[in-house]
């Protein structure tokens, strides 16, 4: 058994839910995407206490004693030796987690399966996009959670690879808007009181999805991918569009999208609550565009051109 593991752990973007209706027994079904970059890096090694190197003590720290607990070990060291920002739509607590939670069982020799553990952390409960992503990579589609039996993982669904001449050109805005900011500080109540989606609007969002997205990628059909992404998200951004300015979270996304699309990027997207935002090219020339004109006209703290990852996390 090893005593000290050293884990790179995707992070991942976010598209949607294509039910939020809920009428059929399942909420939500999400959609999203592994990316290799940006990516974390953790080292964790046996210890005889808790020891936490680096950011995000306020979550490691309870990971590593329900960790301490479950695995029955004396302790952990954590070394966060790559991030990247949080609370941006960028699924770092999810892979975080994950990774020290994955590494501990590689340290005490158990062969987990870490969808099955995932719950225990509360992660993938609602969505298990950043589970699967963290798991398998690629693209992934969850089913939703069943209704009447909140509590499990939502099952698999989908998980395509995406081809790696396809580029996804990820922007971080360098604000989080404050209304970002009270959403996830608000979410769980948030998520409780939904409106409930039309079945039109869910069934066109099943639709896209069904004949559309999935097809693409099995396809390589990049025009397609791109057309289905940037419908999907404008239709799912209207839906939350009172908790956003719009249909996208921020006036400053709206034109960030808007020049992706200008510059040649077949489709674009808002991840999550944002303020994240992507493009998807099979061009380096256009993200290298893309990345100028963003650079040029808004406040952008990170770019990231990069590709989607196809693997999930892997010991190094």
């Amino acid at each position: 058994m090893p005593e000290r593991v050293l884990i790179r752990a995707p992070s991942h973007v976010h598209l949607g839910n294509f039910d939020l209706n809920g009428e059929l027994g399942r909420l939500f079904g999400t959609i999203g995407f592994a990316l290799e970059e940006p990516h974390l890096q953790v080292n964790v090694e046996e210890s005889n206490d808790i020891i936490i190197e680096g950011p995000y003590r306020d979550i490691l720290h309870e990971v590593v004693k329900k960790c301490i607990e479950i695995f029955n070990i004396g302790g952990l060291k954590v070394k966060i030796e790559k991030t990247y920002k949080r609370g941006v739509g960028l699924g770092l607590t999810t892979s975080l987690v994950l990774s020290v939670v994955y590494a501990a069982s590689r340290i005490v020799g158990e062969d987990i399966d870490i969808i099955q553990l995932a719950p225990l952390f509360g992660r993938g409960l609602v969505s298990a996009l950043g589970t699967y992503a963290f798991k398998l990579g690629g693209m992934i589609i969850d089913a939703g959670f069943r209704i009447d039996s909140f509590g499990k993982v939502p099952p698999l669904i989908y998980r395509g690879e995406i081809p790696q001449k396809w580029y996804f050109i990820v922007a971080v805005p360098k604000k989080i808007p404050e209304r970002v900011v009270e959403i996830k500080k608000r979410e769980s109540e948030i998520l409780k009181n939904l409106p409930k989606m039309s079945p039109e609007v869910s069934g066109r969002l099943c639709r896209i999805v069904l004949v559309q997205l999935i097809p693409s990628v099995e396809e390589e059909d990049i025009e397609t991918f791109g057309k289905a992404l940037t419908e999907f998200s404008k239709i799912a951004g209207e839906y939350w569009s009172p908790f956003q300015e719009g249909t996208y979270c921020t006036r400053e996304v709206e034109r960030g999208i808007r020049i992706m699309l200008e510059e040649g990027c077949t489709g674009a997207a808002q991840s999550c609550w944002g303020p994240t935002f992507y493009g998807v090219t099979d061009s380096y020339k256009t993200c290298e565009r893309v990345k100028k004109r963003l650079r040029e006209e808004l406040d952008i703290e990170e770019i990231y051109i990069t590709h989607v990852d196809n693997t999930g996390a892997r010991i190094l």
